[in-house]
């Protein structure tokens, strides 16, 4: 178990409880250029968002939480200046809270819900859990691995002191080189795998099912730390090489799609619900296609809002796409994308 984590969920509920009263507002990509460049936008009602939004935080009635894939998909911008004005703003409206990456918060959530099941008690809720600062997300293997041999003070001192670094020193343009980012989904790879099993499925649930069961096994390794962790916490000891090896994360993955079969599973584990559900529907829907690389960065976007935010703002096909399928409901998460609706609600808080 990665020190770096517990160090995370340890200070989570602290940051939790800093911004307890506050609405959480999760804006994508297209929502914080809107914000860059509204002053270059004719159109008046962008002018009024950017103007409440500026006055809401000021009043401080919100706070605009980021994730890793926000930072990286402002990371592809190849303008210095307009990715330095884009930090800028992540710095100002979001003050560097962040959530962790959606594996790190799968993991948190299946520790929960393990918990909860075997009636051992939690010491933190999910919600209160997956909170940190941006640098510590982005920059997780790299800080994980240069703490693993400072003692418990030095690493504390490192994790915190990282935190309280500002994006816009650390991209500073003129002292880091930079390349943007560049991923994308295999588009070809993806319409292939469409049209080859596009007759697999009878019902949406059935399509549901086997975006799952493909999906979860690429979630074995967070399992099976969660898994060790509850070892530790009930043998207060770590387990041995053939206790390890016991650990079997199969088994869980089994139960987890039997029980999302039974319906008896709907938000416990956001991750396997949102995920799934919203390629089922993009499998589902027959004259889908995909085109520009980036589903899976919209996927997660929603990964991030929905089981975490009060509001989320997107793109028209991911919003229509999540009201379909009543995530919004399901999650509690209000989601728009025209940007006259927008307005009013931030004129209703």
């Amino acid at each position: 178990m990665s020190h770096l984590l517990d160090y995370i969920r340890k200070e989570s509920p602290k940051i939790a409880e800093r911004y307890s009263g506050k609405q959480f507002i999760y804006l994508d990509l297209k929502y914080w250029i809107l914000l860059r460049d509204y002053a270059e936008n004719s159109n008046p009602i962008v002018s009024q968002i950017a103007g409440k939004i500026q006055q809401l935080y000021d009043e401080g009635k919100c706070i605009f939480p980021i994730s890793d894939i926000i930072y990286y998909e402002l990371m592809k911008q190849g303008n210095d200046a307009k990715r330095s004005a884009s930090i800028e703003l992540l710095d100002k409206y979001s003050e560097g809270l962040a959530m962790v990456t959606a594996v790190h918060q799968f993991q948190i959530a299946f520790g929960c819900w393990i918990r909860k099941k075997l009636n051992i008690g939690s010491e933190t809720s999910l919600e209160n859990s997956i909170w940190s600062k941006i640098n510590l997300v982005v920059g997780f293997t790299s800080f994980a691995k240069q703490s693993e041999n400072l003692n418990d003070n030095l690493q504390k001192s490192l994790f915190e002191f990282i935190s309280k670094i500002p994006l816009s020193i650390i991209h500073d343009s003129t002292t880091i080189p930079f390349t943007p980012f560049t991923g994308k989904d295999d588009v070809k790879a993806l319409n292939d795998g469409k049209e080859k099993f596009k007759d697999q499925n009878k019902t949406f649930t059935e399509m549901f099912i086997s975006e799952l069961s493909g999906f979860i096994q690429e979630l074995k390794k967070p399992i099976q730390e969660e898994l060790a962790k509850l070892f530790v916490e009930k043998m207060n000891r770590q387990p041995n090489l053939q206790e390890t090896a016991s650990i079997n994360p199969d088994e869980y993955c089994k139960l987890i799609i039997q029980l999302f079969k039974e319906e008896k599973l709907s938000n416990e584990l956001p991750l396997l619900k949102i995920f799934p559900s919203l390629f089922a529907m993009m499998r589902w829907n027959k004259d889908r296609i995909y085109k520009d690389g980036n589903d899976t960065t919209d996927v997660l976007h929603a990964v991030h809002a929905l089981p975490n935010c009060h509001y989320f703002f997107t793109e028209k096909e991911l919003k229509s796409t999540i009201i379909q399928l009543k995530l919004d409901k399901l999650f509690n998460c209000v989601t728009e994308s025209d940007p006259k609706k927008i307005l009013e609600i931030l004129n209703s808080m």
